[in-house]
């Protein structure tokens, strides 16, 4: 069985409680806090007692690659994200005046 954090159980349920207490918060405040940063807290803190559980097992040699398999692929997806984004920005919201030229265009 997986160890928890039952001692820092309240700290999602603060977060949300601080957000929705907040009169002045911007809109979109309440839905980055809820799914965005507590999502990723028990996400992470799943994936972490999976790595731990396998690491104890007999299959330890799983769960090292998928320690470090999740980390490589998250730095990839996320090199990748920047990549295409900025491929379309540059094609797409390019400004008039710019000094980046497009591909084929001459400056």
């Amino acid at each position: 069985m997986g160890h928890v954090c039952h001692q820092c159980q309240w700290v999602p349920g603060s977060w949300g409680a601080i957000v929705q207490e907040i009169a002045i918060a911007h809109p979109l405040l309440r839905p980055f806090v809820g799914v965005g940063v507590i999502g990723g807290f028990t996400t992470f803190s799943t994936y972490t007692v999976q790595v731990r559980n396998l690491v104890v097992s007999p299959h330890a040699l799983t769960g090292v690659v998928y320690l470090f398999g999740t980390v490589v692929a998250g730095l990839a997806a996320v090199a990748l994200g920047l990549t295409l984004t900025r491929l379309v920005a540059r094609r797409t919201w390019r400004r008039p005046g710019s000094l980046t030229a497009q591909p084929g265009e001459v400056r």
